[in-house]
């Protein structure tokens, strides 16, 4: 019975032995499976990680072709990382790409709709387009968001030539007190009754002048930028600021769009000593310049003018590094 009962036992036991063994094979067998997986995830992510800084580095450089292929890795291992799609979208419209930079955006804007800064790019590849309708519908977006996006849907109300949304945001504007640059310049356009009778105020006007009679017959007849551009450099030249004036102002009316024109106006501004209005003009001209360093350095040294005239040392100083990097650049 002894013996009997020892034999069992030692059956039991090595039974129990060899289950045990069995078992911890399987769980090693487990964790090198899980540890392999494992480290498979993390070298993608480290991949996917110094790609992405990789990216930004070369973007900080300016070499947006080599930051598209450090992106391109990077796409291929986290394809809805809205990071990476925003930096794709940001190097294209770098680029010039601008389909190529919408199709970013858009993907992203599929996985995040209400992300505040690839709405933001989208917008600046609306406008850069000129497609200031597209735009707009962005900006109003943004401007819920953020009421500091003010400024920029005012912008593109006058763009828009929607006079009727830029009262109501000028309202709005004032009642919750939110600060905006060149609030004047946006009242005056809004608020200003229609003046029909301004063009035959300055067709009278340059009619006195025997070279620019012909440009101006044409001008009132056709409402042509490339016309009344050659009417304001005629002015200028010949120093005639407030002729100057009267006639860029019909052309901020007519081609809010039109970059030079704010520059005219800032000469004319200027040329009459009225220094305060000129800078708002000419630093509301700047948001409309792409890419153009001859017309930003005009732009810069109109303005260097402007707050030397009102003493303003600070932006004197700020424009005149800005004139210089344009100048280092070339």
């Amino acid at each position: 019975m002894i013996k009997y009962t020892f034999y069992t036992l030692f059956i039991l036991l090595f039974s129990l032995g060899s289950i045990a063994q069995d078992d911890t094979e399987e769980d090693t067998n487990s964790v090198a499976f899980f540890e392999e997986a494992e480290l498979r995830k993390e070298k993608k992510y480290l991949t996917f990680k110094t790609s992405f800084i990789e990216a930004l580095r070369q973007k900080g450089i300016e070499n947006y072709n080599k930051a598209l292929e450090s992106l391109a890795i990077c796409e291929e291992i986290y394809p809805d990382n809205t990071a990476m799609l925003f930096e794709q979208a940001k190097n294209t419209f770098k680029l010039k790409q601008y389909n190529e930079a919408h199709h970013y955006c858009d993907k992203a804007l599929h996985l995040e709709p209400t992300n505040f800064w690839v709405l933001a790019l989208s917008r600046d590849i609306y406008e850069k387009e000129q497609n200031y309708i597209e735009a707009l519908k962005i900006q109003k977006e943004l401007y819920q968001q953020k009421q500091s996006e003010a400024r920029r849907l005012l912008k593109l109300y006058y763009l828009t030539k929607n006079k009727v949304e830029g009262k109501k945001l000028i309202t709005e504007i004032d009642k919750n007190a939110i600060p905006i640059s060149s609030i004047d310049f946006f009242k005056r356009y809004f608020f200003a009754s229609t003046k029909p009778q301004k063009v035959t105020t300055i067709k009278k006007t340059v009619s006195k002048e025997k070279e620019l009679s012909s440009l101006q017959k044409d001008f009132t007849k056709n409402k042509d930028f490339k016309i009344l551009q050659k009417i304001l450099t005629k002015e200028l030249q010949s120093k005639q600021y407030k002729k100057l004036l009267e006639d860029s102002n019909l052309g901020l009316d007519l081609f809010p769009a039109q970059t030079q024109v704010y520059l005219y106006n800032g000469y004319a501004l200027n040329g009459l000593a009225k220094y305060k209005e000129a800078v708002v003009v000419l630093e509301t001209g700047l948001d409309y310049i792409f890419d153009d360093s001859e017309l930003s350095k005009q732009f810069y040294t109109a303005l260097i003018n402007g707050y030397q005239g009102l003493n303003n040392s600070k932006k004197v100083a700020y424009y005149k590094q800005l004139v210089q990097k344009l100048i280092q650049k070339k």
